[in-house]
């Protein structure tokens, strides 16, 4: 039986036809919150093959470390989903206009009842860029690499909910799941739903991740990947979905988000991923073409709950959260132009329901901290990683300077790398991002809290009420009941500080006027499939 889920648009899940060309429509403009701000001539919505030529460079917020959507970090706008979206495509796209996953890649997907069986039906005649056939064999081979462990994908604990996938003919793939997930479609929409050739992977084995020629079905191949310099990709001349305007792409790394918006205005790129609010809200009020996307707990403050660090004792992580003071945090990092707030779904959401995270309280820190130090702890100054772009200096600066002030010292340390860093356990706090989406909160927060195998569980936080709690949201068929999942989370979050918010973030697509016909999906990845430069 055919099911639209969730109550809110957010769970909605269009299964029925596309444009004239087999893929979706184009977003509409518009102004508010995921959308893009109109341009300031009239243009044709899309590609046509008159409109081909041009290259197109894309200042990136962090260069992925290959360009396997199973050996790297969940690809997200942020880092590395729109340069591997252009490789690989995904089934089904996100529609930030109307809140529903749209047919991209996949014809359809269905669900039974309760969730737990969704059928997928892909599109006849799409082959991958090497020439083999996309097929339903294929793409449960592309999600069956998310669980090796030697790539540790992100994704690893996502596709381990699959207890089974059944190819039901060429073209037909039905997954099985231990437990109903209503937000299933989010995975065929992001990192799961970039099929790979699994036997382009094999074949070139070790150098598959910095080259994958061949191993996509998406509108471009990968011409050249130089670490922190250059991510090159051309055209295809026969993408399924149709001619493609703009015949190469670069995506290239800049140091800070004023660098990179300052870059955009002189013409050096034509498009942007920024996610500084001072510079985001500059931007606005320049005019600037964007397109916008609030995620939740875009700026955190990792704890490490490890033995042995002072993070695995809950009135040091009690006395941290009640040391920061985020409207002081927005003031002297954002210049008052932040999201800030200490709880995990932001007021903006649509999931918003009144909660409220930790309160600023120095005095209950400093009682907190006295207690600790009598009975011999935070002895010697707390490890902080962070990293080395302004406005992430002046987020360590102002949280060092909080802790100092109710006793807590701390040494701030740039020159670590803070992804490594939190992957090893080599940190007591450190800067960091959940970036949980509205499409499917569960997803992200469940990725990097969750007690479960295949979790990347950086913090080293268990906790069995807030793993049911998970459980709750991921099941929730409605709207009422999702909310008061998220009153649980939010109630043991408060009582246990596994992370600390700091702010929800406006990620956002900064572009040229000439540039046209881009569209956004889930995480704020870009597609340029009917993207086009204006000449």
């Amino acid at each position: 039986m055919k099911r639209v889920l969730g109550a809110a648009a957010f769970m909605a899940l269009l299964v029925a036809g596309c444009g004239d060309d087999g893929s979706p429509p184009s977003a509409a403009p518009g102004d508010d919150a995921g959308t893009t701000a109109p341009s300031s001539t009239a243009a044709p919505e899309e590609c046509t093959a008159e409109l081909a030529g041009g290259t197109v460079t894309f200042g990136e917020y962090l260069q992925p470390r290959g360009l396997d959507p199973a050996n790297s970090s969940a690809a997200a706008g942020v880092y590395g989903g729109s340069e591997m979206l252009a490789i690989y495509d995904t089934l089904l796209r996100y529609d930030h206009d109307t809140g529903e996953f749209v047919p991209h890649v996949a014809e359809s997907l269905e669900s039974n009842d309760d969730a737990t069986v969704w059928t997928v039906q892909l599109r006849p005649g799409i082959t991958f860029g090497n020439g083999d056939p996309l097929t339903a064999e294929a793409v449960k081979g592309s999600l069956e690499r998310h669980r090796d462990p030697a790539l540790r994908s992100a994704l690893a604990g996502r596709v381990g909910e699959i207890t089974e996938m059944r190819v039901v003919d060429e073209l037909t793939l039905e997954f099985r799941l231990a437990m109903p997930w209503s937000g299933f479609p989010s995975l065929l929409a992001g990192t799961g739903g970039m099929i790979v050739n699994p036997k382009v992977a094999a074949a070139l084995g070790a150098n598959f991740s910095l080259l994958p020629t061949g191993a996509g079905v998406g509108p471009y191949e990968p011409v050249a990947f130089r670490p922190a310099d250059v991510i090159e990709l051309k055209a295809k001349p026969d993408y399924w979905g149709g001619p493609v305007c703009i015949e190469q792409l670069r995506f290239v790394p800049l140091s800070g988000a004023e660098l990179t918006y300052e870059s955009l205005r002189q013409g050096q790129l034509q498009a942007a991923f920024i996610r500084d609010p001072a510079v985001v809200a500059e931007a606005r009020a320049d005019g600037q073409d964007m397109f916008v996307d609030t995620v939740n707990l875009g700026t955190t403050l990792a704890l490490n709950h490890m033995e042995g660090r002072p993070g695995n004792d809950l009135r040091v992580r009690r006395a941290i959260a009640a040391a920061v003071d985020v409207d002081v945090v927005n003031e002297r990092v954002w210049s008052g132009d932040g999201l800030t707030t200490s709880a995990i779904i932001y007021e903006d959401s649509p999931w918003y329901d009144g909660l409220e995270g930790p309160e600023y309280d120095p005095d209950l820190a400093r009682r907190l901290v006295a207690e600790v130090k009598a009975a011999g702890g935070l002895t010697a100054p707390l490890h902080f990683i962070c990293g080395t772009d302004p406005a992430s200096s002046r987020l360590a600066t102002t949280i060092q300077t909080m802790l100092s002030a109710v006793g807590i010292d701390s040494n701030v340390d740039t020159a670590t790398n803070n992804s490594q860093a939190r992957l090893e356990g080599n940190f007591d706090i450190s800067c960091h991002g959940l970036n949980v989406n509205n499409a499917d909160p569960w997803a992200n927060l469940s990725s990097q809290t969750s007690s479960k195998a295949g979790s990347r569980n950086v913090f080293r936080f268990f906790n069995p009420a807030w793993d049911a709690a998970l459980e709750e949201l991921r099941a929730a068929p409605t709207d009422s009941e999702k909310m008061a999942a998220l009153a649980d989370l939010q109630e043991i979050w408060n009582e246990q500080i596994p992370v600390l918010g700091i702010s929800a973030l406006d990620e956002t697509v900064m572009h040229s006027p000439e540039l046209h016909g881009v569209k956004f999906g889930q995480d704020a990845v870009v597609y340029f499939d009917d993207a086009y430069l204006e000449q």
